[in-house]
């Protein structure tokens, strides 16, 4: 039992990283006014999401990879 609640923790975990994902790629397309300035920092911000989102994936698969 405890092992279906964890799997549906690791599932949501999924759709919020991949949702943050979508809306740093929104907002960076949203800041571009034409200026570069708010542009590169969005840009460096969405690296910064990337990293986070794959460091959490990796950890996610580490935990399931060393249960089997």
């Amino acid at each position: 039992m405890n092992n279906i609640m964890e799997n549906k923790i690791t599932i949501f975990m999924h759709i919020v990283a991949y949702l943050f994902i979508v809306v740093v790629n929104a907002l960076q397309f949203m800041l571009y006014f034409g200026s570069l300035r708010p542009y590169e920092i969005a840009t460096i911000c969405s690296f910064v999401v990337y990293f986070v989102c794959t460091l959490i994936f990796g950890l996610i698969v580490n935990t399931i990879v060393t249960k089997i």
